[in-house]
Parts: C-alpha cells; structure tokens; sequence
C-alpha cells in the first residue's frame, strides 16, 4: 500500500459510509469483494442479476458494482434501468470484468456505465475507487 493510499483510505473512514450492492453470482470471488468492501467500513448487500433491480430499489445503495457477465448482452439496458430508479438515479454503476480497456464513452454497452474494474480485482484500486466516491471527488477509470 502507498502512502497516498493509506491517507485516502484513513480520510475515508472519517466519511458516511457507503452503501454499495455487489452484483456478481460467484460463490467464491463475490463473497471475498463483500469482505474487503465491508472492512472499509461500507454496508454492502449482495445479489445475483434477477434480483438486482429490486435489491437497488429497497436498498438504495451509492454505488453498484455489476459483474459484466452475469448481465450478458442485457448489461447496457440493465445499468440504464439502474440509472431510472428515482431514488439511486445518482448512483455510480461500476462495471465489474476480465476485460483489459473499457470504453466507457462510445456509446456501446460499455458506456452505460460509470467505471470499470478488472478482474481479477485490485483491491488497493477498489480502495481507492470507494474513497474518492465517498469524498465526492470524481473518478476516472
């Protein structure tokens, strides 16, 4: 861990936590992301993709993150119907995938979405990705 990180990660814990919903099936990579998630003092519930949109609309988290996968060739349309709900229009949908480069701006499924994670996920990078977002700074991916 850099210094810059550990600041950032001790500059968030002073912060609301947040509230993040973890889309991902895998019974064993979803269940370790909770983990590091929650040990950064965020509340996180987790969900397979036919209950996500519902799970979003009771939860009411800050952000989500999305096994890209999981949601198939319906993934644009389903982080659209994210973005619909009232109550979470502002959330930040992260587009979790083994995919190296992401455009994020060209209009295709990809661009639905607010940031990317590779996977296999680089929990520093998520470290800092959740600590920006609770400071209210913006994140490029």
């Amino acid at each position: 861990m850099t210094e810059g990180n550990a600041i950032r990660i001790a500059q968030a814990q002073d912060c609301r936590p947040l509230r993040v919903l973890l889309i991902d099936a895998q019974t064993t990579g979803a269940p370790t992301l909770k983990w590091a998630i929650e040990s950064l003092g965020d509340t996180v519930e987790r969900c397979d993709a036919e209950a996500a949109l519902v799970m979003a609309r009771d939860f009411g988290p800050d952000v989500i993150i999305a096994d890209i996968a999981l949601l198939g060739p319906d993934a644009g349309k389903f982080c659209a119907d994210l973005h619909a709900i009232k109550d979470i229009s502002n959330a930040k949908v992260i587009a979790q995938g083994v995919t190296g480069t992401v455009d994020l701006s060209g209009g295709g499924v990809a661009s639905q979405f607010d940031l990317h994670l590779k996977r296999p996920i680089d929990l520093l990078v998520l470290a800092d990705m959740l600590s920006l977002l609770r400071t209210g700074m913006k994140v490029v991916s």
